[in-house]
Formats: structure tokens, C-alpha cells, sequence
């Protein structure tokens, strides 16, 4: 008995020794160090030194070492050089993949970083390098060689042939890709100059822009000139973050057959795009659609086509930007936060003042609102006998992150059931592929930054998500040159449209008003689905009889839902060759948007 309990008490003190000892050997991992007046912690685990400030005075210009004591440095810390006034040029290693809020914060004087491609992603935390916004710094990031040319003469007077010039200029490209820069790390006064290939290949000065998320697109499997008059999918916004834009179709492109068969020449096609967008606030919901102006030349001159608002009234306006000309809608709308909606699309032939043209209109559902369709806008776009067209990078759906004072945010989203109906056709057909990349250019774009992800859930639904950090291992760069573009597939069948929504009156009647004109009223429940057209067949006792048509969806208003859970649509009937005194019978038919049809007998004489 005695022998166990010493044994007992010799394996406690064993184990209290060795803990003691585990303990005491975790806390010698770290060392600090001061070399060159700069102050390192060296931690002996990992064989890394951090950069954690100075003491006495410190060289104007600084070249931080990739290097101390075999140790690789790979951080500079904290406040490492808070309100230092001496600091004027500062150089950073390719082994430094780190830089911590405040690092250089408030160093007024601090005039050039230099910062070198990085071994992996280099992340620029919070007010690394602010200061007050009169405080002007200039950012260069270098090549693999670790240079920097500053004008373009120096450029090629360095390099002497195009190949190395252009390796230069994507190599810097390149090197500001991997970087995650937080949004304030810099003042608003800070530039980031480099040297790129303009659009004539030729060299040009820039200024590389504060960074923005990732845009994800999302483009349907269609095949090649498609015509197209219904395109339709669900669509879920799963966060909620100023600056975000849903489009949830891009690049809208209409046919010009009709065009081309009359020997014109198109200069600038008639496309557009519209989505849903948070503003500076997160309450500040909008809907948008825009068309570009159409140009061509008929042989005899060139014409310019603008494309009208006419729904909402009053909320067209023309614009100039660096991407043309362009008419644009927008205005408040509350799309649901993280609920599955409904957009859709529809064109259509119609004559105006007797010049034939096609229109385009957007609707939305929304099961969370009290009136479940909604038509958001229609344009014409005075292009005749046209339609939407399908095909690769057409009718494609992005997330986009236009200002960067939210580029640090997480955003995502959801969309599934995509269908379209070629036209001329009455089936819907589904697109069960589609293209998810996250350009449809240059993939190199030197002011993004974060993680992106894409893919399928359960076979159904299409995902995308941007913002924050990678953990798989591999640099910003790594990622956007392995995964920027994938096809993906979707099985699962949407249960119709027509099963789902169908078109519901309350009521309708019609009142006379003079011997030759008529009126008849429809009430439209706030759960149908929505109009798009209607006919009106009226027989008169003699014998005659005429059946006119209503194609107006504007004419089912959708800001205007009444207590009483439905809106009131008249039809103005007027017919010189009829007395509507004398009617024997009136059907009217309602078609809603997919050309479903409800035939109600308004009146009939027994």
C-alpha cells in the first residue's frame, strides 16, 4: 500500500512539473527584440516577427526586412508607428502579409508607401495609414522585381520591349488584387497611381480606385439570338447593406431583324438593364431600369433612338455617361428583405401615333404584400417589330457593390426557377444551366477585393455571396485565377406559372353613355395574377357586332389598391356603326401577362 501511494505521489509530481513546464515554455515563445531602433516580437513557434513600434529616433525613409534573426516578418502591428512625424517614404517586404489598424496612423509627414506583390494576400486593416484628409500620400504597388515606374517614359525607357512592359503593367494589376484593403484604412486623399493598357492599347496614367466587393453574374444558358418575349425566375436579396445592386436583368438586348431586313446599319444596340438597389440606407429601397439609345444608319443619315418611360408617368430621365446615353426609371420601391419574389419581364408589339414599336415591361411578386403583382415599369422603346433576345451574356442576373464605404460587408444572394418563352410560342421553357463567373472581362480588375462564392444548393437554387476573407489556403489572386468561372445545373421543375396565379374580378359591369359609346368596368382582385390585355366583343340587336382590344398594363394600376382589396379598370367603347342602346350581349376577356385567359359575360339580352 505504501509503495502505490509513492508511486501515486512521484506520477502527480510529474505531472505538475511537465504542466508547469508546458506553461512556462508557452510563454518563452515570444520575444521581443529591438533592431535598427525598430521593436520586434519574435515568436519561436512560428518562426514569424512582428513589427511593434520603435525606439529613439527612426530613418526618414525605411525599408522594413523580410528578415531578423531567421525569423520571417510577416506583421506590422498596431500602433507600431502612431503619430510619428519623422517617417516620410516606407517600403514593404513581400514576407509582410499583415498591416493592423493604426499602424501608421496620423504619421503626417508620410508622403510614398511602396508596397511589393505579396506572398499571399496582404490585408490593410482600419485606419492603417489615415490621417486627416488634407494629408496627401501617393501608394505604388511594384511588380514581381519589386518596381515601381512612376511615368510612362520611364516605363519604356526601362523596359525595351512590349512584352516586358505589358508583364510590368499586369504584374502591378495583379499585385493591388491581392490586396484586401479595408475601406478606411486610407484617407480620402490618398492616391494609388499606376500605369494600365487603355482600350487602343496604348499606355496611360491612373489612379487605382478605393476597392469594392467582387460583382457576381449570373448568366442563363439560352441559345445564340433567341427571341424572347417572357423571361421570368425567383429571386431571394439574403442581406441587407447600403450600396447594393440586384440586377436582375442585365443586359436586356432587342432584336433587330426587323432593322437589318430594311438595310440599316446598327451603330449602338437598344439594351438595358434593371434591378432592385439599396441606397445610403438600408430604408432607402429602390427599383431601377434603364435602356441606352439605339443608333443606326439608314443609308442616308444616322438616327438616334431614345427609349421612353411610359409607366410610371413623369419618371423618365435622360442621361450622358461614359457608357453612352441612356433613359432611366427609378424610384422607392420596399422589395422584401430575404423572401422569395418573383421578376418578370415581358415585350410585346404595339402601334404609337401609327408607327409600330415594342414595348418592355417589369413586373414583380411578392406573396408579402397585399396586392401579390406588381408592374413596376414599362418602356417603349420605339424599336419596330422587335422582341428580347436570349443568348450567351444576355438577360444575365449580377450582385454589384458600387461604393466602396461598404465594401467590407457581407452580401448574398438567391435565385432559382428561371424560365422564358421563345416567342410565338405558348410553353415556357426552363433553363436548367447556367454561367457563374464573377467579370464577363478582364478578371484582373485592380480595384476588387474579398471572397466570392457561387454555386447550386439541393439542385434548385443558384447562390452567390461576396465579402470578407479567404481560410482555404489561397491569396485573393489564387482564387480569382481558379474559381472566377463555373457552369452550374439546376434539376428541380418549378411547378408552373398558370397552376399558381390566375386572373380574378370581383366584379365588372358596363354603363352606356351616348348612342354610340359605352363604357364597361372591371375590378381586379389584389391576389390576381397580372393583366396585360383585354378584348371587348359587343353584338347589337340588328345584327352587328365588332370586338375591340386593349393592350395597356398600365391600365391594372399598380400603386393603387383600394381598401377594399382590388382596383377598378374602364373600357371606353366608341363605335359610330353600333347603338348601344340597343345591345344584345357583351363578353369581355381578360389576358394576363403569360396569356392566360378569363371570359366574363358583362351582358346578355334573354
Amino acid at each position: 500500500m505504501n509503495t502505490l501511494k509513492i508511486l501515486l505521489i512521484a506520477l502527480l509530481q510529474f505531472i505538475l512539473i511537465n504542466a508547469a513546464s508546458v506553461k512556462y515554455e508557452k510563454r518563452a515563445t515570444v520575444l521581443n527584440k529591438t533592431i535598427n531602433n525598430i521593436k520586434y516580437e519574435l515568436n519561436s513557434t512560428t518562426k514569424t516577427a512582428k513589427i511593434i513600434g520603435f525606439v529613439n529616433s527612426i530613418n526618414e525613409n525605411i525599408s522594413f526586412p523580410s528578415f531578423v534573426d531567421n525569423y520571417i516578418v510577416t506583421t506590422i502591428g498596431q500602433s507600431a508607428f502612431l503619430n510619428n512625424n519623422t517617417i516620410k517614404e516606407v517600403h514593404i517586404p513581400n514576407t509582410i502579409i499583415l498591416i493592423e489598424k493604426n499602424a501608421f496612423a496620423n504619421c503626417k509627414n508620410l508622403k510614398k508607401v511602396f508596397l511589393s506583390f505579396p506572398k499571399n494576400t496582404r490585408v490593410i486593416e482600419t485606419k492603417s495609414f489615415y490621417a486627416d484628409d488634407n494629408h496627401l500620400m501617393h501608394v505604388y504597388f511594384t511588380d514581381l522585381n519589386n518596381k515601381y515606374y512612376s511615368t510612362i517614359n520611364e516605363l519604356k525607357n526601362n523596359l525595351q520591349t512590349t512584352e516586358k512592359r505589358n508583364n510590368y503593367v499586369n504584374e502591378v494589376k495583379k499585385n493591388s488584387v491581392n490586396h484586401y484593403i479595408y475601406f478606411d484604412a486610407f484617407n480620402s486623399n490618398h492616391k494609388r497611381p499606376y500605369i494600365f493598357l487603355n482600350q487602343s492599347n496604348d499606355y496611360e496614367m491612373g489612379n487605382i480606385e478605393n476597392q469594392i466587393q467582387h460583382a457576381i453574374y449570373s448568366s442563363p444558358v439560352i441559345d445564340s439570338n433567341t427571341k424572347v418575349d417572357i423571361f421570368v425566375f425567383d429571386f431571394k436579396p439574403i442581406t441587407q447593406v447600403i450600396d447594393t445592386y440586384w440586377a436582375t436583368a442585365n443586359n436586356i438586348r432587342m432584336d433587330e431583324t426587323h432593322l437589318k431586313n430594311n438595310g440599316y446599319k446598327i451603330i449602338e444596340s437598344p439594351r438595358a438593364y434593371s434591378g432592385f438597389q439599396y441606397g445610403d440606407t438600408i430604408e432607402d429601397k429602390r427599383v431601377i431600369m434603364s435602356f441606352w439609345d439605339m443608333v443606326y444608319n439608314d443609308g442616308q443619315k444616322i438616327h438616334n433612338v431614345t427609349a421612353d418611360v411610359v409607366y410610371p408617368n413623369g419618371k423618365g430621365h435622360h442621361y450622358v455617361n461614359i457608357e453612352g446615353s441612356f433613359t432611366q426609371c427609378t424610384y422607392p420601391y420596399s422589395f422584401s428583405h430575404n423572401k422569395w419574389q418573383t421578376v418578370l419581364y415581358r415585350s410585346w408589339n404595339d402601334v404609337v401615333d401609327n408607327k409600330p414599336t415594342t414595348k418592355v415591361g417589369f413586373w414583380i411578386r411578392d406573396e408579402n404584400k397585399e396586392q401579390l403583382w406588381t408592374l413596376l415599369v414599362i418602356f417603349d422603346t420605339h424599336v419596330p417589330n422587335s422582341s428580347m433576345l436570349g443568348g450567351p451574356g444576355l438577360l444575365n442576373f449580377f450582385q454589384e457593390n458600387p461604393n466602396s464605404r461598404s465594401s467590407d460587408k457581407m452580401r448574398e444572394f438567391r435565385i432559382k426557377n428561371i424560365f422564358y418563352r421563345s416567342l410565338g410560342k405558348l410553353g415556357m421553357t426552363q433553363v436548367t444551366n447556367t454561367n457563374l463567373n464573377i467579370y464577363s472581362g478582364d478578371i484582373y480588375l485592380p480595384y476588387v477585393k474579398g471572397k466570392f462564392e457561387f454555386g447550386v444548393i439541393d439542385d434548385t437554387e443558384i447562390f452567390g455571396r461576396t465579402g470578407g476573407f479567404y481560410n482555404n489556403g489561397l491569396s485573393q489572386l489564387e482564387n480569382i485565377e481558379k474559381f472566377w468561372n463555373t457552369s452550374c445545373s439546376v434539376k428541380k421543375l418549378r411547378q408552373g406559372f398558370t397552376e399558381k396565379d390566375q386572373i380574378i374580378l370581383n366584379s365588372f359591369y358596363y354603363k352606356t353613355r351616348g348612342s354610340q359609346r359605352f363604357y364597361v368596368y372591371a375590378t381586379f382582385n389584389a391576389k390576381s395574377s397580372p393583366f396585360f390585355k383585354a378584348t371587348v366583343y359587343y353584338k347589337c340587336t340588328n345584327g352587328y357586332s365588332n370586338t375591340q382590344e386593349f393592350i395597356d398594363p398600365s391600365l391594372f394600376d399598380s400603386f393603387a389598391v383600394e381598401n377594399n382589396g382590388y382596383n377598378n379598370n374602364k373600357f371606353t367603347i366608341n363605335d359610330e356603326k353600333m347603338n348601344s342602346y340597343n345591345l344584345s350581349n357583351v363578353v369581355l376577356s381578360i389576358f394576363d401577362v403569360f396569356d392566360n385567359v378569363m371570359r366574363y359575360t358583362v351582358f346578355e339580352k334573354k
